[in-house]
């Protein structure tokens, strides 16, 4: 069973075996990130930073009560339902808080602030123009920044290239990256759509389809989805709380004025969601055949 410890020391290894690249990679893939804001599409519901601010403060508070916290995990250590409602519902009510609406502006940080500008220099086609971007383009380079952390954290030492962030459009397989997050997206959001809360447990099943893609872009659909699936099945609950982990860092973002979350905070996400990868990798591999490495 992984531990969060161990995927950040592994991660900071990484980090520091190649940094320089490694920062460039997390700007380029901040601002890749903003294609969420307007396509409509997350990577994860609760790692898109307006969700996750409120969500992991909600979590905070709920935590403090013994006897609220005694209920947010069953059996298995997995998040029940009834906690993911009270958790956004709990949410909700702090986003309504200006004090908190002003430092999540600073949590966000620069990414936002550049695309309300595009968004304002296109005009009314800004939205159906960006979520093409998005779809096309800004997606498919996070599945090549996915590919860049991965080759970083297992080959530090050889000083993975930046050319790995454009990987998905030197792939004949491109179009088959572009379609299975689509699909990933477009279910995301029909299941919020039904209810937020489902629609959050599913980005935690997919959570791991941008790095299956990354490693294997020739994966069809069904089996990307069902290898996810598997990868995720009894971590949520634990990605969740790992992605929390990261939340104090945005605070220290805040007091540097994002100085932080460039030099350091957003490849270092990165970089430990690579090793959580890799590590499921082994755990599944080991569940299915007993020992070994799964490679293609």
């Amino acid at each position: 069973m992984w531990k969060r410890s161990d995927l950040k020391r592994n991660a900071k290894a990484a980090l520091k075996a190649n940094y320089l690249k490694c920062m460039l990679a997390g700007i380029i893939l901040l601002f890749a990130a903003g294609s969420q804001t307007f396509g409509g599409s997350s990577t994860s519901t609760v790692q898109d930073a307006s969700d996750a601010y409120y969500e992991s403060m909600a979590l905070v508070q709920m935590a403090q009560d013994p006897d609220t916290a005694a209920t947010l995990t069953n059996e298995n250590g997995e998040l029940t339902d009834s906690a993911y409602e009270s958790i956004y519902e709990q949410a909700q009510e702090l986003a309504q808080n200006p004090s908190l609406q002003m430092l999540r502006r600073f949590v966000m940080g620069p990414m936002q602030v550049v695309w309300d500008y595009i968004s304002g220099f296109l005009g009314g086609a800004s939205s159906f123009l960006l979520m093409l971007l998005g779809i096309l383009v800004l997606e498919p380079i996070c599945v090549g920044g996915a590919r860049f952390f991965l080759d970083n954290a297992k080959k530090p030492e050889e000083q993975t290239s930046l050319n790995r962030l454009t990987m998905a459009f030197r792939d004949r397989n491109y179009m088959n990256i572009v379609l299975n997050l689509l699909w990933r997206d477009i279910m995301i959001t029909l299941w919020s759509l039904l209810l937020v809360i489902p629609g959050i447990i599913k980005s935690y099943e997919y959570r791991m389809v941008p790095y299956l893609l990354a490693e294997y872009p020739e994966m069809r659909h069904k089996e990307v989805f069902q290898k996810s699936k598997e990868m995720m099945r009894g971590q949520k609950w634990r990605a969740f709380v790992l992605d929390w982990s990261f939340f104090l860092w945005d605070y220290v973002s805040i007091l540097t004025f994002g100085l932080a979350g460039i030099f350091f905070v957003y490849p270092y996400e990165h970089a430990v969601n690579a090793e959580l990868y890799l590590e499921l990798k082994r755990q599944e591999y080991r569940n299915e055949y007993g020992s070994g490495s799964w490679n293609q």
